[in-house]
């Protein structure tokens, strides 16, 4: 930066301003327009009070209070850096308000996920945390789906040999294009039907 003085650094708007000359701990560096101090001797300031127990206090509070109030911009951030680092798919489709499983809206301080199929790394939709961690947690397959309804289906009307072909058929009902449901569904019903 060219040499300058406070009161041109000043009318031109400048933040910082040079002055070739030293500071009066020997620092040739800018200084602030706001209150002529050098910029080297407010980084050491800074450093030595971050060294002291009431500094470190300090910066972290500011620090908390910094995310705090940005939390759901981190969040947002984090989440659509993440799939570029991640090699995660780009949404097809823009954010939902409410659950694409479940129908509810995502609490207020939680975002909807993005939601993929783990071998051919396509997108498949947005979840509310609770219906991507179910998926997940029975195996991302229409299979492990089916084995939880016929756990649950047995549980309460008791196991029997038709209690598969039961479950199918449960499946099929929901399935159906009357329902509202596309051809993809009905895909993956002949997967089970295979299995």
């Amino acid at each position: 930066m060219q040499t300058i003085t406070c009161k041109a650094a000043r009318e031109r708007g400048f933040k910082r301003y040079t002055t070739n000359k030293p500071c009066k701990h020997g620092h040739m560096a800018e200084r602030l327009v706001s209150n002529g101090t050098c910029v080297e001797c407010l980084a050491d300031a800074r450093n030595k009070r971050r060294k002291t127990p009431e500094g470190k206090q300090a910066h972290a509070k500011s620090c908390k209070k910094w995310r705090d109030a940005h939390l759901m911009w981190q969040r947002e951030t984090n989440r659509t850096a993440g799939w570029k680092r991640r090699n995660l798919p780009s949404p097809t489709r823009p954010r939902p308000a409410n659950c694409e499983c479940c129908g509810r809206p995502a609490p207020k301080e939680k975002v909807l996920v993005l939601d993929h199929n783990h071998l051919t790394g396509n997108f498949r939709g947005w979840l509310c945390d609770n219906c991507n961690h179910g998926l997940g947690l029975l195996g991302d397959s229409l299979q492990g789906l089916l084995r939880a309804i016929d756990y649950l289906c047995n549980a309460e009307h008791g196991r029997d040999e038709n209690s598969a072909r039961n479950i199918l058929s449960l499946a099929e009902s929901w399935v159906r294009p009357s329902a509202g449901t596309s051809h993809a569904s009905e895909a993956c019903l002949e997967q089970a039907r295979a299995a």
